[in-house]
């Protein structure tokens, strides 16, 4: 389970490639990846938006009436295809996930590693729905060559959403 936010057999979207240890998080969860692989287009990667909206039909039959898709892991900037997302390609996946009642966890560790003339845009910036609606991970580790220290913080504006997470960690 990702922190109360996902149960047993629920899926939760990664978009490959993508680093590979968030294939362990999911599956030590007991949840099922549900790839929705970014696209090679040009020599740039896009999300496939397509791809993401087919994800919460009906169609997936291995998952059953309890268990559904419930979240994606969202690289912002991404690892290791190093695509800094601008605010129309953040919004148009935002609206797919949480208009379908998913929660976007922001992996957001490399938001100060950024090609000359890229912009980091966090997630929770864009609006209140959005804000409301994600948990962002930050990390110094990345930016200044730290990853000896293990350290990280989660930022969950949504108490309701907070709460829950403080609940599991700690009871």
């Amino acid at each position: 389970m990702l922190f109360d936010l996902t149960h047993p057999g629920d899926g939760v979207i990664l978009q490959e490639p993508v680093y590979h240890p968030f294939f362990l998080a999911v599956t030590n969860s007991g949840c099922q990846i549900i790839n929705n692989g970014l696209k090679l287009i040009n020599g740039k990667y896009i999300m496939d938006y397509n791809g993401l909206e087919d994800i919460f039909k009906p169609q997936f039959e291995f998952l059953s009436d309890s268990n559904r898709v419930k979240t994606i892991i969202f690289c912002n900037p991404h690892n290791p295809v190093g695509r800094s997302w601008d605010k129309e390609e953040i919004v148009r996946m935002g609206e797919i996930v949480i208009g379908n009642g998913g929660i976007v966890i922001s992996d957001e560790i490399h938001c100060e590693i950024l090609f000359k003339k890229q912009k980091h845009i966090p997630f929770a910036t864009i609006s209140k729905e959005f804000e409301q609606n994600c948990i962002i991970c930050m990390s110094p580790s990345k930016t200044f060559n730290l990853a000896g220290l293990e350290i990280s913080t989660i930022i969950i504006p949504n108490k309701k959403i907070r709460d829950n997470f403080i609940n599991t960690r700690t009871g």
